[in-house]
């Protein structure tokens, strides 16, 4: 069995990075919101800029898990550990030229 190890800055990034991600979206849903009813030009834009967002988000958020590498040896590892996670299983990913399994501090959602 490899021995654990915590990845600190993994959940440190991963939390700063969704807080930047999520101003953008908040400022387009003020946005809407200000509109409050009226379909004009500025609630079609903050409409598509929001979507559009969103999906980038998810696409930055499937591609943070698909490129996790080894904070040791930089090498990019493959899927985490625990393929079918249940809600609040650790996501953790095996570095087997290091031989140590890294915890990245976060746990699956339960939603």
């Amino acid at each position: 069995m490899s021995p654990r190890r915590f990845d600190d800055r993994f959940k440190k990034r991963y939390v700063l990075r969704s807080t930047l991600l999520f101003v953008p979206a908040l400022a387009a849903f003020v946005v809407l919101w200000r509109d409050g009813g009226r379909f004009g030009t500025s609630f079609w834009l903050a409409t598509g800029f929001f979507v559009a967002w969103l999906v980038i988000w998810i696409i930055v958020d499937l591609w943070v898990f698909r490129a996790y590498c080894c904070p040791s040896c930089r090498r990019r590892l493959g899927p985490p550990t625990i393929r079918n996670r249940a809600a609040g299983d650790p996501i953790r990913y095996c570095c087997p030229q290091c031989d140590t399994e890294w915890d990245t501090g976060l746990r699956e959602s339960g939603d």
